[in-house]
């Protein structure tokens, strides 16, 4: 009932802010320290020139992420 849906928002409010937490107290370059970026696999979309890897994806999923609508 109620108390069990307060229960999973409050879950969801802490799991937000410990992401929030995590991606603001990050590292902005944390690869380069541990390898060369030559060495870093990257997606290319043929037809805009968009290019990702798999540390910048983190920060374009926290955006995407952020404009969502919420409750």
């Amino acid at each position: 009932g109620n108390e069990e849906h307060k229960d999973l928002l409050y879950e969801i409010f802490r799991s937000e802010r410990t992401m929030q937490d995590a991606t603001s107290s990050r590292d902005k370059a944390p690869i380069s320290k541990i390898c060369s970026k030559d060495d870093e696999p990257v997606y290319t979309v043929s037809s805009t020139g968009a290019t990702v890897t798999a540390d910048s994806s983190v920060s374009l999923i926290f955006s995407y992420c952020q404009k969502l609508p919420g409750d």
